[in-house]
């Protein structure tokens, strides 16, 4: 393991993302202005991209895409994550989801995997939240990325109410935005974050 991997599993346990992005982007020059032995790893650019994905910004990941050489565009695991980054760009994140737990994830990266995958739940339930007054069981569960029942599970956490005749949830009224620890606290209790589990069961 390197410096760097040990420094972001560090960061990524604190959330510290922006720290982890400074990190990365620090790399990504040193490898820039040094031609000998500094080849940049795919999975550090793979981490790269996905911190940015975490942190929602979807602007800075395609320019990092574009900064990459063919080669490392082309790797599997990057080309993966660049998938992701056009589906959430796109708003579909029932299709990013997908691709989160279709692909086979080295270990070196699969924390961040786990981590955006979290992130992109809160932030589809913190939209669907304000957005609607009510919302199908198929939508919420199909949108998270979760089971059926690990989808009302998580709702009824937060205080939604479920129409079990209509198959329907109204989300609660919250005068502040659902804080990242309790929503991820509670993601993980109830899903287990089976990022990987659930792919064995498809």
């Amino acid at each position: 393991m390197s410096n760097l991997d040990a420094l972001v599993l560090t960061l990524l346990a604190d959330g510290r993302y922006q720290e982890i992005l400074a990190a990365c982007e620090q790399d990504e020059l040193h490898s820039q202005l040094l031609s000998v032995g500094s080849e940049p790893t795919p999975r550090h650019r793979c981490i790269h991209l996905l911190t940015y994905l975490i942190v929602n910004d979807i602007t800075n990941a395609r320019h990092l895409w574009r900064r990459l050489r063919t080669d490392l565009q082309n790797h599997p695991e990057i080309q993966a994550t660049w998938d992701v980054t056009k589906r959430l760009a796109a708003k579909d994140d029932q299709a990013a989801h997908s691709i989160l737990v279709a692909f086979n994830w080295p270990d070196g990266v699969r924390p961040f995997v786990s981590s955006l995958a979290d992130a992109i739940r809160k932030r589809t339930f913190q939209y669907l939240a304000e957005a609607h007054t009510s919302v199908s069981l198929d939508e919420l569960h199909s949108r998270l990325g979760l089971t059926e029942s690990q989808a009302i599970d998580l709702a009824l956490k937060f205080g939604w109410d479920y129409d079990e005749a209509h198959r329907s949830l109204s989300p609660a009224v919250h005068d502040q935005p659902i804080a990242d620890e309790k929503f991820q606290a509670d993601l993980r209790k109830l899903a287990d974050i089976a990022l990987f589990l659930e792919k064995d069961s498809n």
